[in-house]
């Protein structure tokens, strides 16, 4: 997220609240070293390439090698998805349980 009236400054603050848990810390490092405001405080693209491919190297034995990164607009559109899909299943539990209901009732 941009800072309003720095130039091309941004909230490193609001940025870390965005990262999912499962992020590595090499990549926040690579990507805190990327956005440095100075540029001679930055890091050079060799530097972030070799970082990059050993976290890659070093990923590649683990089951999660990828993390997610969604929109507001994906987030919104997936948590609808599963709603729905809630609210059906539960409608369909609900509808058995009216039944089995009626059922045992008019047994005698």
């Amino acid at each position: 997220p941009r800072i309003p009236g720095s130039a091309y400054g941004y909230d490193q603050s609001e940025f870390l609240k965005s990262v999912p848990d499962d992020c590595p810390q090499e990549l926040l490092d690579c990507v805190t070293d990327c956005t440095k405001f100075y540029p001679e405080e930055r890091a050079n693209i060799k530097d972030i390439l070799n970082r990059l491919t050993a976290l890659q190297e070093k990923l590649e034995g683990d089951e999660m090698t990828y993390m997610t990164i969604e929109s507001d607009g994906e987030r919104k559109k997936k948590k609808k998805k599963r709603h729905s899909r809630r609210k059906k299943r539960d409608e369909k539990s609900l509808s058995k349980k009216k039944k089995t209901d009626s059922d045992s009732s008019e047994q005698p």
